[in-house]
């Protein structure tokens, strides 16, 4: 009972995981192709 929780419960974590890489990725793919440079989105220049 217990492994099958944890299985189910680390499935749930992988897929989190890959929605917040799914997004990381898309916002790269957004500042890649825009118009301003990536220096505008880094953080250490604010």
């Amino acid at each position: 009972m217990a492994n099958k929780k944890a299985s189910t419960l680390s499935r749930l974590e992988y897929v989190k995981l890959q929605h917040l890489f799914s997004d990381v990725h898309d916002d790269e793919v957004f500042v890649s192709g825009s118009s301003l440079p990536l220096s505008e989105f880094d953080p250490l220049t604010y």
